[in-house]
């Protein structure tokens, strides 16, 4: 749930308030002074997004040696089901959505891993198409990441995890990418 708040001199957001129950009771006072409005939006996020978001974690961390799995071939596969399902190039920025980003995150991680330590080169990982759909779904994405970058820099405001987690995305997949493609240059 997001809390927001308008006065007469000032608008801003309350901290998310995450709600493990399917049930939440707001307390709302009536302030002594000044004009204020406030809106709540809920988004229902379901259990088994949590629980598959565990599941992918476990196996990553107990299938060591399942190659089907924890090798390259294995985690685009993964990679791009996530991206074909959430479609996050289309999606707004939401708690759903930075779940799922925070586990390609991590699946790009463990994919830098596998292809540096097994004897796939990035040559071979720049011909697979497998590999270009999971790297041109995540080249959409980037526009957002600046966008959220420029609006956070502009308004003082802290950096979001959203942001972070952006950031760490789009960074991770840039070590996948052929040179001429990269975002960051030497």
């Amino acid at each position: 749930m997001t809390f927001a708040y308008e006065t007469k001199t000032r608008t801003g957001r309350l901290a998310p308030l995450i709600i493990s129950g399917s049930r939440c009771f707001v307390k709302i006072v009536e302030p002594t002074f000044g004009c204020f409005e406030s809106y709540a939006k809920v988004i229902p996020v379901h259990a088994s997004l949590g629980l598959a978001t565990w599941i992918v974690n476990f196996i990553l961390r107990r299938a060591e040696n399942a190659t089907w799995v924890t090798g390259p071939l294995g985690l685009f596969q993964v990679i791009l089901s996530l991206l074909k399902t959430f479609e996050l190039e289309k999606m707004k920025p939401s708690p759903i959505k930075e779940v799922v980003t925070s586990l390609v995150s991590k699946l790009l991680v463990n994919l830098n891993a596998a292809c540096s330590s097994s004897r796939i080169q990035l040559r071979d990982i720049h011909s697979n198409d497998m590999a270009n759909q999971v790297l041109a779904q995540l080249r959409e994405m980037h526009p957002e990441m600046v966008e959220i970058y420029k609006a956070e820099r502009n308004k003082a405001m802290s950096v979001t995890s959203y942001l972070q987690t952006l950031i760490h995305t789009m960074t991770i997949s840039d070590a996948l990418r052929p040179p001429a493609s990269q975002y960051v240059k030497n």
